[in-house]
């Protein structure tokens, strides 16, 4: 059988039971038994049997709930049979009459409209309101009670002059017993819901309230049907009472049951605490320590029979933190808060995190630094604070590697050029040292790209090479010529590698820079020519082999350009070597603003002669270039009178022109391009002569 054939079964037996078989029953006993039968004693102790189990229903009812406040159906059920229970027992005190149908009538007429509260939703109150209600019941049924008694004159006519019962004591009963009746709907749907046999028992005993109270309107004092529906409601009673009995044994089986792990939970829990690696102390609400463990006891040096009972944690706290941390938390507060045990629970009683750092005291006057975490300790049942427990953890040797730590990173902040960027190239870190050695602050870099101290002097690729290296996750290393703030420059070696976060996942970049101005300031002077600062021979025998093979790799055309200046030595022989080296200055300058490209690149070969090393599309433009650096020199308008060539300073050239894969060697390249100088002399001089082929 499946379940909702079960349910539905134990629905409709229900409804047999509690309503067609006492309408049935009330039929066939009035026309079997129709003598009346006058027993007060017995009816006062059913009423008053009825009311005493009502009433302790209820209480059962919300003690029962009390621990969760909770309001739920079954609460409103109690303060219904409360009020129902208390002016029943009144009903079975009094004599028959006027006031005793009353009683009664009123009884089924507030138990059936309290009834229908069992359809309020569930929930949570405070422990007051969880209270008052019984207390509101209970009151206002004694003094409804009360009341009827003392003042029968009040009271309307229950009974018709031929004892049969009023207008008004039929309603009152049959609005009761409707209101019974609807409350059993909410009971049924519940039962469909959840299949809890305690809501088909809850249906069952309201059916029988329900049908008790319209059976009250066939029925006459004393008859075999008015005896039925009295026993029908001590019934109902009775049968609630029965199951409740069942429940509060069955909740004081796991209470036990609950109490005897608690006594293994809680050996368990002491068993840990006492023996936990952090030191472990708890107290109750004034500060008296109710626990010390182990731990506690080897970093504090007391023992437990020293401490617990007798002292706060106070005893082995620096009295002058407390004293500050005293003002600190009462200035946040705007409270005046004294330097005792309330400082150190004072964050927990506000309900936030409660995990600082203190200083403890041992008892040989040792001072040491714990991360101390105090919470509250709450009562299972109650859910009120009984105590506090603070959790230490002795971090006085992690305090001192921080400290190592700190100093280490201040001497790299101040020493180490370093800095951060994101993977856009945005600046997200800078150490002192790269502050002072580029002019910026720390604020005019962060957020700032990396760009910024990028100098026009750097080949582009080298940037090209450095981007290329780290976006493929490897490091790159190298001269890096960089930007101040003021304009000037400065050189570093510099080292780039990615940055990875705890996923492993590619955040940025970190650079380690090493300032080596100093150094390529050397290296420029070795290179460069005292006179006309531009590079020297030296210089050009180291490039030039390298430009080649590099040339060779990207299959580019090379040039090399030699140039001497026509009549040199008449030049000095007229107008003196001071005014020579002038013309050498005037005449270098020319030649290294003349140039196009980054990477071309001039010489002062020697005495008077210069070089150039650069690329171009096809000869045809070299030439062109060639001519146009001639054409500058002679355009500087350097006065010459010696100069067979011009009036001006002027100066031939040797150009050679090859695929760089042409090229056999530098030597090769010089001497063929020394030929074709020479052969611009022989032909009149101030005139490039090219290679053929």
């Amino acid at each position: 059988m499946n379940i909702k054939n079960t349910i539905k079964i134990n629905i409709i037996l229900t409804i047999i039971l509690t309503v067609i078989f006492p309408i049935v029953a009330g039929i066939l006993i009035n026309s079997i038994y129709p003598d009346k039968i006058v027993n007060i004693l017995l009816h006062s102790g059913l009423e008053v049997s009825g009311g005493v189990i009502a009433i302790v229903i209820s209480m059962i009812f919300f003690i029962k709930y009390s621990r969760k406040l909770t309001l739920t159906h079954f609460n409103y059920t109690s303060l219904a049979l409360l009020t129902m229970g208390i002016i029943d027992i009144a009903h079975g005190m009094v004599s028959p009459g006027n006031m005793f149908v009353w009683l009664h009538s009123t009884a089924v007429f507030f138990g059936g409209l309290f009834f229908l509260s069992v359809w309020i939703k569930e929930k949570k109150v405070s422990l007051k309101t969880y209270q008052f209600l019984p207390l509101t019941a209970i009151s206002f049924a004694v003094a409804f009670s009360i009341v009827s008694i003392l003042f029968p004159s009040l009271i309307p006519a229950m009974l018709n002059e031929d004892k049969t019962f009023s207008t008004l004591a039929n309603w009152l009963n049959i609005i009761g017993g409707i209101g019974f009746f609807i409350a059993s709907i909410k009971f049924i749907k519940d039962y469909i819901e959840t299949q809890s046999i305690d809501e088909l028992l809850f249906a069952g005993v309201t059916m029988l309230f329900g049908i008790a109270g319209i059976l009250f309107v066939s029925s006459v004092v004393w008859d075999m049907q008015w005896w039925l529906w009295h026993f029908l409601r001590l019934t109902a009673y009775i049968v609630a009472l029965s199951y409740l009995y069942i429940e509060f044994n069955r909740e004081v089986k796991s209470i036990e049951e609950s109490n005897l792990e608690l006594k293994k939970s809680k050996k368990f829990t002491d068993t840990v605490l006492l023996n936990s690696g952090h030191a472990i102390i708890t107290t109750d609400l004034k500060g008296n320590i109710t626990l010390f463990n182990k731990k506690a006891e080897t970093l504090l040096g007391y023992s437990s029979s020293e401490v617990v009972g007798l002292h706060t944690p106070a005893l082995f706290h620096q009295k002058e933190q407390v004293i500050q941390r005293a003002k600190e938390y009462g200035d946040q507060q705007a409270i005046e808060l004294e330097p005792g045990f309330e400082v150190f629970t004072f964050k927990t009683d506000l309900g936030v995190d409660n995990l600082d750092e203190w200083i403890y005291v041992a008892k040989d006057g040792k001072e040491f630094t714990v991360m101390l975490n105090i919470t509250q300790l709450t009562d299972p049942v109650t859910h009120t604070t009984i105590g506090y427990m603070g959790i230490a953890e002795d971090i006085s040797q992690r305090k001192k590697k921080e400290k190592e730590i700190e100093e280490y990173l201040n001497l790299i902040d101040k020493n180490i050029i370093t800095s951060s960027t994101n993977l856009e190239g945005y600046i997200t870190y800078v150490s002192q040292s790269f502050c002072d050695i580029s002019g910026y602050s720390k604020e005019e870099l962060i957020g700032k790209n990396h760009r910024m101290i990028k100098h026009s002097d750097m080949d582009k690729k080298v940037y090209n090479e450095l981007w290329d290296t780290i976006t493929q996750d490897k490091r790159w290393h190298g001269e890096m010529k960089n930007r101040k703030k003021d304009g000037t420059y400065y050189w570093v070696e510099a080292t780039i590698a990615p940055i990875y976060d705890d996923k492993k996942v590619k955040v940025g970049y970190t650079a380690i820079r090493q300032d080596i101005t100093d150094k390529k300031m050397i290296e420029l002077i070795s290179i460069t020519d005292g006179l006309t600062n531009i590079y020297n021979r030296r210089h050009f025998n180291d490039v030039f082999p390298n430009i080649i093979q590099t040339s060779k790799r990207s299959h580019e055309l090379l040039c090399f350009l030699i140039m001497d200046i026509d009549h040199f030595k008449q030049y000095n022989d007229t107008y003196g070597h001071q005014m020579g080296d002038e013309a050498l200055i005037k005449v270098a300058t020319c030649i290294k603003d003349s140039l196009n490209r980054d990477d071309d690149t001039c010489f002062r070969l020697g005495g008077e002669e210069f070089g150039i090393l650069f690329k171009a599309s096809n000869k045809e433009n070299a030439l062109i270039f060639a001519n146009i650096v001639r054409k500058n020199i002679e355009n500087l308008h350097i006065e010459h009178t010696g100069n067979s060539a011009s009036s001006y300073v002027t100066i031939s050239m040797g150009l050679v022109c090859k695929k760089a894969s042409d090229i056999e060697g530098d030597d090769i390249a010089y001497k063929q391009a020394d030929d074709l100088l020479y052969k611009a002399k022989e032909s009149g001089r101030n005139k490039v002569c090219i290679n053929k082929g």
